[in-house]
């Protein structure tokens, strides 16, 4: 299992979405907002694209392609969804991305995360399917070496004299 590092996520006490708080209120007689943001968030579809959910915008202005953060209002060059993810998930040190400084609500958090760590997973499998690969054509080269006839000792020699 992978295990991400995650800083300044929502704290229990900290939800200002308008769906966290629409969800606590469908909630009968629970006061917890995390509890409220987790439910909401299993009827939320999972993101197969970053740029799916609706807090991160791509867009084309005078400047040429960008993405917009919707929780912070931070505008990026480029369309980089890999840079967007890390920006949400405020990992430092990758992608020469700044961090979100605005808190980002379990809902989306969780959706961000799941997507990070399906990523994660993705490239090991490569990994292992690369390494795979390699290993069983070296074994297909090896039987094929084994399988063939050893050449003579001196074979750059014609077997038989030149005809003239």
């Amino acid at each position: 299992m992978v295990t991400i590092a995650v800083y300044g996520s929502a704290s229990n006490d900290a939800h200002s979405d308008d769906d966290c708080a629409a969800a606590s209120l469908s909630v009968s007689g629970s006061v917890d907002n995390d509890d409220a943001c987790l439910s909401t968030a299993g009827s939320m579809p999972p993101l197969k694209r970053i740029f799916d959910c609706e807090k991160l915008v791509r867009g084309v202005n005078a400047k040429g392609l960008y993405w917009e953060c919707k929780q912070c209002n931070n505008i990026y060059a480029g369309i980089n969804a890999m840079k967007a993810l890390c920006h949400v998930l405020k990992i430092k040190g990758t992608q020469n991305v700044a961090a979100c400084k605005e808190e980002i609500p379990l809902m989306y958090l969780h959706r961000y995360e799941d997507m990070y760590s399906w990523h994660l997973r993705g490239k090991e499998a490569k990994a292992k399917e690369i390494v795979a690969r390699s290993n069983k054509n070296a074994a297909e080269q090896d039987k094929i070496v084994a399988s063939s006839k050893p050449m003579r000792k001196n074979s750059l020699i014609p077997t038989h004299p030149p005809i003239f």
